[in-house]
Formats: structure tokens, sequence, C-alpha cells
């Protein structure tokens, strides 16, 4: 059965494809900017974040230096997917899940239209992360425990009053990538992983802060390319962005009940 986008509990999806540092990023962005404003993403902006780096101090306190990093971001006019540029890194990224297919062509096509600008010679990191709602009641109220697998639940069940967030995390290798899946149980409806905050992008309508107990599940599946680099080749790219795709999604599979994939058409 293929699943009707609107009932996939995806609220967020963020594929990263980091490349060889262009130190002049900033000298291409115009050109960047050029192409995807014609092509659908014509709200830009720059932002500009703080880095600091701790060393130890010759016989003395630690030293502590900060640097400046900026990004470029490059949204839809509803601001709901987009991509954001670094000196060594893509990200394309959205709150309005179209489906893994026009995901992928998005960030390939982003790629094409950076690598137009710059060249890019090699990619050091692809990964794929997916925050996924749990939310009753997107499907009439049936109870969080018949949604989930009872060990993603800890002690957060109905009979414990209280509630302020139960938290677990597993961080694996995997299929020569690594796995990190987090799960949040919260009594304050749909949240953002605290990484994400504040998110470039607005959130989807259907997924919005509220009293009530849902499940948060962000699954994050990556592959680093030491030396020697994976070679820039769009193929090479698709074909590593696919596994990340088939890690998450078999994740996602595990911690999720055969009722609640069926009630969203993922059956």
């Amino acid at each position: 059965m293929k699943p009707a986008q609107s009932s996939v509990p995806v609220f967020y999806v963020l594929a990263q494809v980091g490349f060889n540092p262009i130190v002049k990023i900033a000298d291409f962005v115009p050109a960047v900017q050029d192409v995807l404003r014609r092509e659908g993403w014509p709200e830009y902006s720059q932002q500009t974040t703080k880095e600091f780096q701790v060393s130890p101090g010759a016989g003395g306190p630690p030293e502590v230096r900060s640097s400046d990093r900026h990004r470029w971001a490059f949204n839809a006019i509803d601001e709901k997917q987009g991509f954001v540029l670094t000196e060594n890194s893509l990200v394309f990224h959205s709150t309005a899940y179209p489906g893994f297919e026009p995901f992928l062509q998005a960030i390939l096509r982003g790629l094409a239209v950076v690598h137009g600008a710059v060249e890019l010679q090699y990619v050091g990191r692809i990964g794929l992360r997916y925050v996924n709602a749990i939310d009753p009641e997107m499907v009439g109220g049936v109870p969080l425990e018949a949604l989930v697998q009872p060990g993603l639940l800890g002690l957060s069940g109905p009979y414990t009053s209280g509630l302020k967030h139960s938290f677990s995390e597993t961080v694996a290798e995997h299929d020569d990538g690594t796995l990190v899946s987090r799960n949040l149980i919260t009594p304050e409806g749909v949240v953002w992983p605290p990484d994400l905050q504040p998110t470039l992008l607005a959130l989807g309508e259907r997924f919005q802060p509220g009293r009530r107990r849902v499940a948060i599940l962000d699954n994050d599946f990556f592959l680093q390319f030491h030396k020697p680099h994976l070679a820039f080749a769009p193929s090479a790219i698709e074909e590593q962005l696919r596994r990340c795709h088939d890690v998450t999604s078999q994740t996602f599979h595990t911690a999720t009940t055969e009722r609640a994939r069926s009630l969203w058409g993922l059956a």
C-alpha cells in the first residue's frame, strides 16, 4: 500500500552532504542563490554563529578561542523546505515531507547547483535524519501504547503522575555507518529536539504543541568517508542516501507497531 503523505508522522527530515572545504564559499553564494531562487527557493538569509574552542593553558587557565561560522539559507516561500549551505556542507530539510523520492531529487539538485558554481572534488560525510511525531490524536485517539514498542515508553505510562519527559538514546555501528536513534516521551505535544532549536523552518500545521502525551522518534544515520574520500559523483551520493533511507526506515519500522503502520498507510 502506498502511504498518503498527509498521514505519515514525519514532522522534520534533513539530508546533509559534507564536501571538501571551500574557504571562499561566500564569493559563490550569489551565483548559487540566483539559480535556487529561480527554481522555487526565493527566501534568502545569512546567519552567523559562534564556535568556541577550549585548549589547555600553559600553566594557567584554559584558553578559549572563538570564531564565526557562516551559513546561508535558501527557503521556499512558505518556509517549510529549503537548503542550508556552509563552507563544507549542503543540507536540504523539510517540515512538509513530500516523500523520499522528491526529497532525494531536491538534495541532488541542490548539490548540482553548488557543484556548478564551485566544482566540488569529494564528499566526506552523508547523512539522513528523520524526526517523527507519534501522536495519538492524529490516529483517532489510539493509545500511545498501541503505536510504539513497549521498550520506548519506559516508566512514562499514563499511571505515571507528574511526567516531565522520558528520554532514551541508542548509538550503534550499522552497515559501515553510525545510527543514532533517540526517543522522547513528552506531555507537551510535538516539540523540537534541542539541537534543532532554533529551527530555520516553519512547523507543519498538523504538528503543534499542546498538552498531550506523544513520542518523538528521532533517527539519524550517517556515513563518514575518511581518506581516501568519496569522489564527488551524483550517482554515488544517491546510492549512499538510499542506504541511509533504508536504515532509518527499518529503525522506524522496528520502533513502531504493525497497528500504527497500518493506520499511517505504511503496512
